[in-house]
């Protein structure tokens, strides 16, 4: 009887150093993927910022006072990389601070891609056609855009071809 444990407790102790083994090459096999495929992602995204267009942002603002910060923000944190757009803030003659607030977060921060304009009131539809006078990029119709932003979004609308009003 002692003869059958000692053979039950040595079968046991194979079976467990096999699985031992099998869950070590299991665990380096999974690292070896994962580095095999980290490298072709990073292949791919250095090849997708190729094919990033160069947007225009189009903000028309008049007496934005309190939102067009978050706005600006909100546009500039999107994940689309920042030398492939531009911003650019139309300031339709407003009565409060807002063109002052803009100039300030640009100078503060250093925003190369940031645009304020100015013009008397004279309704959004004129505040957008001023912003599009200003684009310099002339192949792309670009963004418009006045409030509340989704994360991602001008990556989306790049490759889906939209134009957000």
């Amino acid at each position: 009887m002692e003869k059958a444990f000692y053979y039950i407790g040595l079968l046991v102790a194979c079976i467990s150093f096999i699985n031992l083994i099998r869950l070590s090459f299991l665990l380096i096999g999974s690292d070896i993927y994962n580095l095999m495929l980290h490298r072709k992602l990073k292949k791919l995204w250095q090849k997708a910022d190729e094919f990033y267009p160069m947007m225009s942002v189009i903000i028309p603002a008049y007496n934005e006072e309190k939102t067009i910060l978050t706005t600006v923000s909100s546009v500039l944190k999107n994940g689309y990389p920042m030398d492939k757009f531009e911003v650019i803030v139309v300031d339709d003659g407003s009565s409060d601070r807002t063109s002052q607030i803009v100039r300030e977060f640009k100078d503060r921060h250093r925003i190369n891609n940031l645009q304020i304009v100015t013009q008397q009131n004279k309704g959004k539809a004129e505040a957008l056609n001023t912003g599009i006078k200003q684009f310099t990029v002339k192949q792309l119709s670009g963004i418009i855009y006045q409030h509340g932003i989704a994360v991602k979004w001008l990556s989306f609308g790049c490759w889906a071809g939209y134009h957000v009003f």
